[in-house]
């Protein structure tokens, strides 16, 4: 036995002799700091546990927390003051966690991930995958512990790829390999690090309604409705009737029908899909631009979405053109369009960190988004509104090559991780109702073709041109000539 160890048991012999010698029958809790009992559990476990590091010594015990809390969920397994790693699982629509713990004594110290707080309770927004949060509790003699607390966010999910089949040039299709210089990191080159498109379930039926075919989206906890409403059949799918095309507030009336009695599929929460969520069904390649495996008839025209127009929310509403390029414009509230009801919690990727070094991180999808766009003389606090634009390569050169807040990986967006930044916001200046200005500054908008932002996505249908998105405009997805300039915006992740 190491000298060391023959002194550490000389001092918590004489501790124990001093505590035994006043004993208070209310505090007898072998796990409890001011317990009369703790120190001589501690001793037993020390003396029988060789490879007890000294944790407790007797210049003052090691500090702990006396309660952790997780406000709306259940920490596994349940608090002990001895146990240092826990997890959560937070619901689907949780957005954050709000995390409470009490101190051993006032004159301990707190600090979370890193930082020194006086505070006993802190809200966390959940970032994409797992997070990790760390509680550490010191005390006067620099004994401490650290409590570890994983939560994983079930709201996080990658994008969908888009469906790109191959790499461009300027006028049509080439391979990755021949354009890696001119054109490099396309949509297609850089789809693994998008969701697969095979995520989607097949369609199916619910026990019970073996009439009512359903189409899931698991990554997000979604069921859609796999006939447009006015059609239906199960062999082959969806081929009895024709689409029902109706005005806005037919269409919303149309899916609440569904929830009447034991609800469609026996679902009662059914409701038109926001932007967000109908572009995880759009597939760019295809024509109609959805997925026949998944929506396999009457997905083609005009769409109804969830949004009104931001401009003008009382006349025109959002709605996707599946027979174009699945471009969102705004449409008369009279229509017509076509009709998918959704159910689940409402989603959309809009939640964003602003990490102080030109970068805002967006936590649901993982990626990293340039805050400011490309050639505004201040790239970290956008002061200066940018002028300059760019050609396709150009774009695809310029993020291909940037380093900004200690990132690499940069690339030019596909259309749906630049579609993601999109909102519909009726009571924002002009200038925030297509995207939040709180985040990213100074954009280009309200100025007719000029606005539109390049996209690493090419319109298959006509090659010489790629996917654009427009930030304060009505037309907010379009395509336009490759060799004409435009505004960029990198991202990178996830």
């Amino acid at each position: 036995m190491k000298p060391c160890y023959y002194n550490r048991i000389v001092v918590w012999i004489g501790f124990c002799a001093l505590i035994f010698s006043c004993k208070n029958p209310e505090l007898n809790q072998g796990n409890d700091p001011r317990s009369n009992s703790y120190l001589p559990t501690q001793f037993f476990y020390c003396i029988t546990n060789p490879k007890c590091a000294g944790s407790f010594s007797s210049n003052g015990d090691t500090a702990r927390l006396l309660d952790l809390r997780i406000e709306s969920f259940t920490l596994e397994p349940s608090f002990n003051q001895n146990a240092f790693d826990y997890s959560v699982s937070p619901k689907f629509s949780e957005a954050n966690l709000v995390i409470s713990w009490t101190k051993d004594s006032s004159e301990s110290l707190i600090e979370v991930n890193g930082v020194p707080t006086k505070e006993s309770i802190k809200t966390f927004i959940l970032s994409y995958g797992t997070n990790d949060i760390l509680i550490k509790i010191s005390n006067t003699q620099g004994k401490f512990n650290t409590y570890k607390i994983s939560a994983n966010n079930p709201s996080a999910s990658k994008i969908y790829q888009t469906g790109s089949t191959t790499c461009y040039n300027d006028s049509g299709t080439a391979t990755c390999a021949s354009t890696s210089s001119s054109h490099p990191s396309q949509d297609f080159d850089l789809s693994n690090l998008s969701l697969s498109r095979n995520n989607f379930s097949a369609p199916t039926t619910n026990s019970g309604f073996i009439n009512d075919l359903i189409t899931r989206d698991p990554s997000i906890n979604l069921t859609w409705t796999t006939c447009p409403i006015g059609r239906s059949g199960t062999g082959p799918a969806c081929n009895i009737g024709s689409t029902t095309t109706s005005t806005k507030a037919a269409a919303i009336t149309a899916c609440s029908n569904l929830n009447s009695g034991s609800g469609f599929a026996g679902i009662t929460n059914w409701r038109l899909p926001t932007s967000a969520e109908m572009h995880r069904i759009v597939n760019i390649s295809n024509g109609p631009r959805n997925d026949p495996a998944y929506f396999p008839n009457g997905v083609s025209g005009n769409f109804w979405l969830n949004e009104s127009d931001a401009d003008s929310p009382t006349t025109f509403s959002a709605r996707i053109d599946f027979t174009s390029f699945g471009n969102s414009e705004p449409l008369s509230n009279a229509g017509p369009a076509g009709i998918l009801c959704v159910s689940g919690d409402s989603f959309e990727y809009q939640r964003y960190k602003d990490l102080g070094n030109g970068v805002i991180q967006e936590m649901r999808s993982g990626l990293f988004y340039q805050k400011c766009v490309r050639d505004s003389s201040d790239s970290i606090n956008c002061s200066a509104t940018p002028t300059a634009t760019s050609n396709w390569s150009s774009a695809l050169q310029y993020c291909d090559t940037l380093i900004l807040g200690s990132r690499s990986d940069w690339r030019l967006p596909n259309i749906f991780e630049l579609l993601a930044l999109v909102r519909f916001k009726n009571d924002a200046t002009a200038d925030a109702r297509y995207i939040d200005t709180s985040f990213f500054t100074n954009n280009p908008y309200l100025s007719s073709i000029s606005d539109a932002f390049h996209t690493s996505s090419t319109w298959i249908n006509n090659p010489v041109n790629d996917l654009t998105v427009r930030f304060g405009f009505q037309n907010l997805m379009a395509a336009g000539g490759k060799t004409s300039t435009r505004h960029v915006r990198c991202v990178a992740g996830p």
